[in-house]
C-alpha cells in the first residue's frame, strides 16, 4: 500500500524540522555555543550557579577574531551583585579552556579591579587593563598610577590617563611589548595588575580634581581560574 504523498506545504515543514534537528545536533556537538557576549556570560554565571547580575557595561573588540591574539580577549563584561563584582573575560563564544569569570568582593566607592586577561588594542599592542568601577556620574576624566611593575623596563609607562567605559566603568590600558632590546631588557614590563601601589584621580569637566584616591589593587584569592563552563574548577575543587 502506498504511503499519501506529502502536500507542497508538508514537504517544506518537513524539510524545515530536518534542518532544525539537524542544526541542534551541530550545535549540541560543539557544546552548544552562545551567539553573543550576553549570552555567554550569562551560561558562565548559571554554571557557577548564581543569579543573573545586573550588567553594567559590555566592551567588545573591533577586531575580528582572526586579527586578534590568542591571549586577548574579545569581550569584557562587567556585572555586579548586592556583595560581589563578576568580571567576564570571553575569548571565543564556546572555548572551554579559556572563557573566564572572576569574581571580586564587592567595596563601597570607587573600586580598581585588574583584568584577567590581556586585551589588544588596533594597533597590535597587547595591554594589561585596570578597570575603575562606581566612579561618579560627573566624572569627565580620569587617570591613574602604577607602580612596582615596572623594575626592569627601559621605558616605564606608569601613568595613563582612562578611557569611559559607561556605567560608571572606566578602562586604564598598560602596553606590555614582548620583544627584548638590545641589552636583553624588556621595553615594559610585564607583571599583572595585581596587588601594586596605585594613585586614582578624577576629573570634572572643567579640569578640576572631583575625587583622589590612593591604595593596592586588589588580588585575585580564588583557587584557580573559573572557565566557562567550570568543569575544570570543579574538578580544581575535588582534587584540591
Amino acid at each position: 500500500m502506498k504511503g499519501r504523498k506529502l502536500s507542497r506545504k508538508g514537504k517544506i515543514v518537513r524539510n524545515l524540522l530536518l534542518t532544525l534537528g539537524f542544526g541542534s545536533v551541530v550545535w549540541a556537538s560543539q557544546g552548544g555555543p552562545m551567539p553573543t557576549a550576553e549570552l555567554t556570560f550569562r551560561q558562565m554565571e548559571r554554571t557557577r550557579f548564581l543569579a543573573s547580575s545586573e550588567i553594567l557595561y559590555t566592551w567588545e573588540s573591533s577586531l575580528p577574531l582572526s586579527e586578534l591574539r590568542s591571549s586577548s580577549s574579545k569581550a569584557v563584561l562587567v556585572g555586579q551583585y548586592p556583595d560581589q563584582i563578576a568580571v567576564g573575560c570571553i575569548f571565543e563564544p564556546n572555548d572551554f579552556g579559556g572563557n573566564r569569570l572572576i569574581l571580586w568582593p564587592r567595596e563601597e566607592g570607587v573600586m580598581p579591579v585588574p583584568l584577567s586577561a590581556f586585551l589588544q588594542r588596533e594597533d597590535g599592542t597587547l595591554c594589561h587593563v585596570l578597570l575603575v568601577l562606581s566612579a561618579p556620574e560627573e566624572t569627565a576624566g580620569a587617570q591613574v598610577t602604577v607602580t612596582g611593575r615596572l623594575e626592569n623596563a627601559k621605558e616605564p609607562v606608569e601613568t595613563v590617563q582612562g578611557e569611559r567605559w559607561g556605567g560608571g566603568v572606566w578602562a586604564f590600558w598598560f602596553p606590555i611589548d614582548e620583544e627584548l632590546t638590545t641589552d636583553g631588557e624588556l621595553r615594559y614590563g610585564t607583571k599583572d595588575l595585581e596587588g601594586l601601589p596605585y594613585t586614582l584621580e578624577l576629573y570634572r569637566e572643567d579640569g578640576s580634581t572631583l575625587a583622589r584616591q590612593a591604595g593596592t589593587t586588589p588580588e585575585n584569592r580564588q583557587t584557580g581560574i573559573i572557565y566557562d563552563p567550570g568543569l575544570y574548577d570543579f574538578l580544581g575543587e575535588i582534587l584540591s
